[in-house]
């Protein structure tokens, strides 16, 4: 036994002494292990990273594949995207969910919801799962991977972190230059990137998915957080400014019991249609803090800090016609309805709101 001992422990001595001679230290033995196993996933699933960007109202893409995040690498700007990011421009980072896709409906709608509002900005869309066609082959089965997805959120956002990280060091991208927009479980890859890097401005969680306090206040500069369902999403406040739409219960979506999962799903969705909304319109979604005491708004470009509440239509009226989610102001005689709405762009953005004028204003190529 003694004789055994004598040789596991000179084993792991082996295992703990780096080429140069010296002792790791436990936490280092755990970082190096948690690297290898990053760099074991980013091989078998590697994170593309494609370039989003209008010229005369035509959208251009261009992909890089980085499957080395986690080996010593550089950027260069002329093979980077073939040299077609502008680092002086805004970048926002898009995060599909579980099972989605960089050419799946959400990702695509976002982008273009985006490209609506702001011609000008930059987007990079952020390929990570390998589970995008797999609802395709198997149906609802395919639910049976999530826990893989969820156990490679942190390699994957680490390899995002790496990424933007080389961005900034390699390119001159400025770091208030940057936020990331995730739903779902991409919200969990966008958080995991944002607490390693060092100074990420911006991180939008719509609805997170739970994520084993991955999530946190500590995310990003700003971390904003829409919560609509409380069952694909989380219950709890966990951003610098957390909104909470409809206590959960979306209007528009079929509450019941035997219909739960397909409600809840509606639920879920229903914050990636108020993010755009938001988008296209930041003074849409007024909020009331939990004290009632401050108002803010749920926004893209908000600098609330706090838990705030609001209400929305179903986003379709009686004869099933598309409305507008966001309620128009009430009138003079105090009437929900019967005012008019305010709709202002990114860049009438001001103080008085509580918005953040988001970038200075965007020459359209």
């Amino acid at each position: 036994m003694g004789i055994l001992l004598r040789v596991v422990s000179s084993v792991l001595l082996l295992i703990m002494v780096d080429q140069s001679g010296s002792i790791w230290s436990p936490r280092k033995l755990i970082h190096d292990i948690k690297e290898a196993k990053c760099s074991l996933h980013a091989n078998a699933y590697p994170t593309n990273f494609v370039l989003c960007r209008m010229y005369g109202g035509i959208e251009k893409n261009w992909t890089y594949q980085l499957n080395s995040a986690f080996s010593p690498f550089k950027l260069n700007k002329n093979t980077c995207f073939k040299g077609n990011l502008d680092p002086n421009k805004e970048i926002v980072f898009i995060v599909h969910g579980f099972l989605h896709g960089c050419d799946k409906r959400t990702a695509q709608t976002t982008k273009a919801v985006y490209f609506e509002a702001r011609p000008g900005i930059q987007v990079i869309q952020v390929c990570w799962s390998a589970f995008t066609h797999l609802e395709d082959q198997i149906g609802a089965l395919a639910w049976g991977a999530y826990a893989l997805s969820l156990a490679s959120t942190k390699c994957v956002g680490r390899a995002v972190a790496k990424f933007i990280d080389h961005l900034h060091t390699d390119l001159g991208v400025p770091w208030e230059n940057m936020s990331i927009v995730g739903y779902s479980l991409g919200t969990i890859v966008g958080a995991a990137a944002g607490n390693a890097l060092p100074s990420l401005h911006t991180l939008i969680a719509l609805d997170p998915a739970m994520g084993f306090g991955i999530l946190g206040k500590r995310s990003a500069k700003q971390v904003i957080v829409l919560h609509t369902s409380f069952t694909f999403g989380r219950l709890l406040p966990q951003g610098t400014a957390d909104f909470y739409a409809n206590m959960g219960t979306q209007p528009g979506c079929n509450q019941s019991f035997f219909n739960f999962v397909v409600s809840e799903h509606c639920n879920h969705r229903r914050s990636t249609q108020l993010f755009y909304e938001s988008l296209r319109n930041p003074l849409a979604f007024k909020s009331l803090s939990v004290d009632k005491k401050q108002v803010a708004y749920f926004s893209p470009y908000t600098r609330a800090k706090g838990v705030f509440f609001f209400s929305t239509t179903p986003g379709i009226d009686e004869k099933g016609r598309k409305i507008p989610f966001s309620f128009p102001p009430k009138s003079p005689l105090g009437k929900q309805g019967g005012g008019r709405r305010r709709m202002v762009s990114y860049r009438s953005l001001g103080d008085e709101e509580g918005l953040e004028q988001p970038f200075p204003a965007e020459k359209v190529l």
